[in-house]
């Protein structure tokens, strides 16, 4: 994100690629001089229990994490029985955590207030 803060053009929002990533992400706007969700909005993934305490508390994506570790772990159990896995496909609904992260820069842009709460993707 420091990296990203140097260029000309700075950008109004960041998706991380999980929470702790944005995390970080946060503290270098900060460090910056900017602020979130003011300066930059930021959302990350995973929902990990301490995005909901950050300052400001992060947007996140939550994902079924124990549902995809159990598909995993069968197709993992299956290949070192020497069974066949072929190609399988699992569609893992995610849901978006709206938080305090992404709220102003979207009124600011939008003109209007973004709802809090929870959508399922």
């Amino acid at each position: 994100m420091s990296e990203i803060l140097r260029n000309r053009v700075i950008p109004t929002a960041l998706f991380a690629s999980n929470d702790t990533i944005a995390l970080g992400a946060m503290t270098a706007i900060r460090a910056a001089g900017l602020s979130v969700p003011e300066d930059i909005a930021v959302v990350g993934f995973d929902d990990l229990p301490f995005a909901a305490f950050a300052n400001p508390a992060l947007t996140t994506i939550r994902s079924q994490a124990k549902e995809l570790g159990e598909h995993a772990a069968r197709a993992a159990i299956s290949l070192l029985e020497g069974k066949p896995v072929g190609i399988r496909r699992r569609v893992i609904p995610l849901e978006l955590i709206v938080r305090e992260s992404c709220g102003p820069a979207n009124r600011r842009n939008a003109g209007n207030e973004r709802p809090r709460g929870r959508a399922k993707l």
